[in-house]
């Protein structure tokens, strides 16, 4: 019966809109394939992305409390911690990033969050994958920030702060010049990209992540910035100017933002996780 109600409810959504709808499907259709498994929600997504040879995942996570089958909360921190493809995650209360952003006047912006590590970089090259494909032909901007965990006596040491900011910033200049370039990813044209960045200093790097998404923040030197459509991380990367552990700042960000967050592993972090994981213990 659980099976039955599934394969309806696959077919309801590929089913042309009733008369006076707005469709849902766009023209001409996107080929579909459906797929009914039983088991395990978090391992039978990975197992159908690898099977399908999928590119990518996209999820809604409803949250914790949400009437659903499975709680998708769980499920999507298990998909995002171990899948090696990128993973689109929405939010049910938030937007969906369907084409350029609905003011013309304003780019399509994507807020990365780097540490100097190279599994953080990789993010860059998801997101601007992702805004060439939504806005080819108009605007859009990248926003890379570096997040400096500061404590009291770091933020009264004022010497000490300006060192960490300005290595940060020169870091965050030098990434800038790579994206403009197409050095990051040679196949993608920045020419519609504008790309920005700055540096600030909070002890809550994932919060920090957040409210400066949602809600725009002051960049160094730069003025104000106004508020991101979506967000680009990677799941892992340890290393960099401040060691940020980034896997569970990633999961902390999936479940503190309303906003989209397009998330990356790259494959070959797999083979140093444990060892990384153990030096964290330690």
């Amino acid at each position: 019966m659980r099976l039955r109600e599934a394969e309806m409810y696959l077919n309801s959504l590929l089913s042309p809109a009733p008369a006076g709808e707005e469709a849902e499907i766009t023209e001409p259709p996107i080929p579909t394939e459906m797929l009914l498994l039983r088991g395990s929600a978090a391992a039978s997504i990975l197992n159908a992305a690898s099977e399908t040879q999928a590119d990518g995942i996209v999820m809604c996570s409803h949250g914790q409390n949400a009437a659903s089958h499975w709680r998708i909360g769980g499920v999507a921190a298990k998909v995002v911690r171990h899948a090696k493809v990128p993973v689109l995650m929405l939010k049910e209360e938030g937007g969906v990033p369907a084409g350029p952003h609905p003011d013309a006047t304003e780019p399509l912006r994507v807020l990365v969050p780097l540490d100097g590590s190279a599994p953080a970089r990789t993010a860059l090259i998801s997101a601007a994958s992702l805004l060439a494909d939504l806005a080819p032909q108009t605007p859009a901007q990248l926003h890379l920030l570096h997040v400096i965990p500061a404590n009291v006596q770091l933020l009264e040491n004022g010497g000490r702060r300006h060192e960490l900011v300005q290595k940060a910033g020169e870091y965050l200049q030098s990434m800038t010049k790579k994206v403009k370039e197409s050095l990051v990813e040679p196949s993608l044209s920045p020419k519609n990209f504008m790309v920005t960045w700055s540096v600030i200093l909070d002890n809550d790097v994932a919060n920090a992540i957040v409210r400066v998404a949602e809600h725009g923040d002051t960049q160094d030197g730069l003025g104000s910035m106004p508020r991101c459509d979506g967000i680009a991380m990677a799941t892992h990367g340890l290393s960099g100017i401040r060691r940020w552990a980034m896997g569970s700042v990633t999961e902390r960000v999936l479940h503190g933002t309303r906003l989209p967050l397009l998330i990356t592993r790259p494959a070959w972090v797999e083979e140093h996780t444990g060892e990384e994981e153990t030096e964290e213990e330690t």
